[in-house]
Protein backbone atom coordinates (compact mmCIF):
# COMPACT_ATOMS: atom_id res chain seq x y z
CA UNK A 1 0.00 0.00 0.00
CA UNK A 2 1.36 3.28 -1.04
CA UNK A 3 0.20 6.75 0.28
CA UNK A 4 -1.13 7.29 -3.40
CA UNK A 5 -3.41 4.63 -3.02
CA UNK A 6 -4.72 4.78 0.27
CA UNK A 7 -8.36 6.39 1.06
CA UNK A 8 -8.47 9.42 3.07
CA UNK A 9 -11.11 7.79 5.07
CA UNK A 10 -10.42 4.22 6.06
CA UNK A 11 -13.51 1.77 4.88
CA UNK A 12 -14.72 0.86 8.60
CA UNK A 13 -15.19 3.92 9.35
CA UNK A 14 -17.75 4.51 6.26
CA UNK A 15 -19.83 1.43 6.85
CA UNK A 16 -21.92 2.84 9.52
CA UNK A 17 -19.70 3.96 12.31
CA UNK A 18 -22.11 6.94 13.07
CA UNK A 19 -23.66 4.65 15.33
CA UNK A 20 -20.39 3.32 17.25
CA UNK A 21 -19.56 7.34 17.42
CA UNK A 22 -22.85 8.37 18.75
CA UNK A 23 -22.12 4.89 21.52
CA UNK A 24 -19.34 6.26 22.37
CA UNK A 25 -20.49 9.81 22.97
CA UNK A 26 -23.62 8.44 25.29
CA UNK A 27 -21.92 5.36 27.26
CA UNK A 28 -19.42 5.83 29.76
CA UNK A 29 -18.32 2.05 28.95
CA UNK A 30 -17.77 2.44 25.61
CA UNK A 31 -15.78 5.39 25.83
CA UNK A 32 -12.94 3.61 28.67
CA UNK A 33 -13.02 0.85 26.04
CA UNK A 34 -12.06 2.90 23.08
CA UNK A 35 -9.41 5.04 25.39
CA UNK A 36 -7.71 1.50 26.17
CA UNK A 37 -7.80 0.12 22.42
CA UNK A 38 -6.13 3.42 21.55
CA UNK A 39 -3.71 2.98 24.13
CA UNK A 40 -2.20 0.13 23.30
CA UNK A 41 0.11 1.56 20.36
CA UNK A 42 2.56 3.58 23.00
CA UNK A 43 2.63 0.39 25.22
CA UNK A 44 4.38 -1.71 22.46
CA UNK A 45 7.48 -1.30 23.77
CA UNK A 46 8.93 -5.01 24.44
CA UNK A 47 7.83 -8.52 23.10
CA UNK A 48 6.48 -9.26 25.94
CA UNK A 49 3.76 -6.00 26.23
CA UNK A 50 2.86 -7.44 22.55
CA UNK A 51 1.72 -10.21 23.45
CA UNK A 52 -0.07 -9.43 26.54
CA UNK A 53 -1.72 -6.92 24.60
CA UNK A 54 -2.61 -9.39 22.31
CA UNK A 55 -4.05 -11.43 25.04
CA UNK A 56 -5.82 -8.19 26.80
CA UNK A 57 -7.54 -7.78 22.89
CA UNK A 58 -8.63 -11.24 22.91
CA UNK A 59 -9.91 -11.73 26.25
CA UNK A 60 -12.18 -8.25 26.30
CA UNK A 61 -13.64 -9.73 22.76
CA UNK A 62 -14.06 -12.75 24.60
CA UNK A 63 -15.70 -11.28 27.17
CA UNK A 64 -18.14 -9.19 24.89
CA UNK A 65 -19.36 -11.38 23.33
CA UNK A 66 -20.40 -13.98 26.02
CA UNK A 67 -22.20 -11.26 27.57
CA UNK A 68 -23.48 -10.23 24.33
CA UNK A 69 -24.85 -13.71 23.86
CA UNK A 70 -24.99 -15.17 26.98
CA UNK A 71 -28.89 -14.57 27.87
CA UNK A 72 -29.91 -14.92 24.67
CA UNK A 73 -28.27 -18.67 24.52
CA UNK A 74 -30.09 -19.30 27.52
CA UNK A 75 -33.43 -18.32 26.32
CA UNK A 76 -32.80 -20.33 23.42
CA UNK A 77 -32.05 -23.75 25.25
CA UNK A 78 -34.81 -23.41 27.29
CA UNK A 79 -37.28 -23.02 24.40
CA UNK A 80 -36.17 -25.63 22.55
CA UNK A 81 -36.56 -27.56 25.73
CA UNK A 82 -39.79 -26.82 25.37
CA UNK A 83 -40.73 -27.76 22.57
CA UNK A 84 -39.03 -30.77 22.59
CA UNK A 85 -41.41 -31.39 25.26
CA UNK A 86 -38.86 -33.95 27.06
CA UNK A 87 -40.87 -36.95 28.74
CA UNK A 88 -43.99 -36.28 26.64
CA UNK A 89 -45.39 -39.08 24.75
CA UNK A 90 -43.48 -39.96 21.51
CA UNK A 91 -40.44 -38.23 22.14
CA UNK A 92 -37.33 -39.27 21.20
CA UNK A 93 -34.52 -38.44 23.70
CA UNK A 94 -32.07 -39.93 21.28
CA UNK A 95 -33.81 -37.16 18.94
CA UNK A 96 -33.62 -34.03 21.89
CA UNK A 97 -29.92 -34.79 22.71
CA UNK A 98 -29.03 -34.25 19.24
CA UNK A 99 -30.91 -31.44 18.47
CA UNK A 100 -29.64 -29.98 21.47
CA UNK A 101 -26.20 -30.19 20.37
CA UNK A 102 -26.96 -28.71 16.95
CA UNK A 103 -28.56 -25.50 19.21
CA UNK A 104 -24.98 -25.36 21.31
CA UNK A 105 -22.51 -25.56 17.58
CA UNK A 106 -24.85 -22.92 16.52
CA UNK A 107 -24.51 -20.72 19.60
CA UNK A 108 -20.71 -21.55 19.44
CA UNK A 109 -20.25 -20.28 15.70
CA UNK A 110 -22.22 -17.45 17.01
CA UNK A 111 -20.37 -16.31 19.47
CA UNK A 112 -17.15 -16.51 17.60
CA UNK A 113 -18.55 -14.82 15.11
CA UNK A 114 -19.24 -11.55 18.09
CA UNK A 115 -15.67 -12.35 18.57
CA UNK A 116 -14.58 -11.90 15.59
CA UNK A 117 -16.92 -8.40 15.38
CA UNK A 118 -15.28 -7.12 18.49
CA UNK A 119 -11.79 -7.50 17.16
CA UNK A 120 -12.77 -6.10 13.75
CA UNK A 121 -13.83 -3.19 16.15
CA UNK A 122 -10.45 -2.86 17.70
CA UNK A 123 -8.89 -3.07 13.69
CA UNK A 124 -10.99 -0.09 13.22
CA UNK A 125 -9.78 1.50 15.38
CA UNK A 126 -6.63 1.09 14.85
CA UNK A 127 -6.91 1.80 11.09
CA UNK A 128 -8.47 5.42 12.46
CA UNK A 129 -5.19 6.07 14.72
CA UNK A 130 -2.47 5.33 11.92
CA UNK A 131 -4.45 7.46 9.53
CA UNK A 132 -4.80 10.24 11.59
CA UNK A 133 -0.55 9.74 12.16
CA UNK A 134 0.25 9.51 8.28
CA UNK A 135 -2.10 12.40 7.89
CA UNK A 136 0.11 14.32 10.45
CA UNK A 137 3.21 13.02 8.42
CA UNK A 138 2.10 14.34 5.19
CA UNK A 139 0.60 17.52 6.38
CA UNK A 140 -2.70 16.15 5.08
CA UNK A 141 -5.55 18.07 5.04
CA UNK A 142 -8.02 15.58 6.20
CA UNK A 143 -9.63 16.17 9.51
CA UNK A 144 -8.59 14.02 12.44
CA UNK A 145 -10.93 11.01 13.36
CA UNK A 146 -9.31 11.05 16.59
CA UNK A 147 -9.05 14.94 17.22
CA UNK A 148 -9.28 14.41 20.94
CA UNK A 149 -5.69 12.80 21.09
CA UNK A 150 -3.62 15.12 18.56
CA UNK A 151 -0.88 15.60 21.42
CA UNK A 152 -0.21 11.99 21.10
CA UNK A 153 -0.83 11.46 17.25
CA UNK A 154 0.98 14.24 16.77
CA UNK A 155 4.21 12.80 19.18
CA UNK A 156 4.15 9.28 17.09
CA UNK A 157 3.64 11.07 13.89
CA UNK A 158 6.99 13.40 15.06
CA UNK A 159 9.15 9.93 16.00
CA UNK A 160 8.09 7.98 13.07
CA UNK A 161 8.40 8.23 9.19
CA UNK A 162 4.91 7.38 6.94
CA UNK A 163 6.61 4.45 5.73
CA UNK A 164 6.49 3.27 9.02
CA UNK A 165 2.84 4.17 9.43
CA UNK A 166 2.06 2.34 6.14
CA UNK A 167 3.91 -0.76 7.32
CA UNK A 168 1.46 -0.43 10.44
CA UNK A 169 -1.61 0.12 8.54
CA UNK A 170 -0.62 -3.04 5.69
CA UNK A 171 0.16 -5.29 9.14
CA UNK A 172 -4.06 -4.33 10.87
CA UNK A 173 -5.11 -4.90 7.16
CA UNK A 174 -2.94 -8.61 6.71
CA UNK A 175 -4.77 -9.09 10.63
CA UNK A 176 -7.99 -8.42 9.07
CA UNK A 177 -7.67 -10.84 6.51
CA UNK A 178 -6.61 -13.76 9.00
CA UNK A 179 -9.31 -13.82 11.53
CA UNK A 180 -11.28 -13.62 7.45
CA UNK A 181 -9.72 -16.95 6.85
CA UNK A 182 -10.49 -18.24 10.70
CA UNK A 183 -6.76 -17.73 11.62
CA UNK A 184 -6.91 -18.38 15.40
CA UNK A 185 -7.40 -14.80 16.79
CA UNK A 186 -4.70 -14.69 19.34
CA UNK A 187 -1.94 -15.82 16.52
CA UNK A 188 -3.11 -12.92 14.37
CA UNK A 189 -3.41 -10.11 17.73
CA UNK A 190 -0.01 -11.47 18.27
CA UNK A 191 1.42 -11.13 14.95
CA UNK A 192 -0.22 -7.73 14.75
CA UNK A 193 1.27 -6.17 17.93
CA UNK A 194 4.58 -7.49 16.79
CA UNK A 195 4.30 -5.51 13.92
CA UNK A 196 3.29 -2.36 15.29
CA UNK A 197 5.58 -2.76 17.30
CA UNK A 198 8.25 -3.32 14.63
CA UNK A 199 7.20 -0.94 11.80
Amino acid sequence: MSPATWPATPPGWRRGHIGRARAIARNEDARRRRAEILGIPARLSTLGACLKAAADVVSAASDEASATTADLDVREKEALSQALGTGAKGARPRHAQAALRDLDDQQKARAKRFQRDALDRVLTEFTGYYRDVFALQTGASARLLNADLTDQLDAVARRTRPEQTIASLDAILACRQALEFNVAPQLAMESLMISLHTA
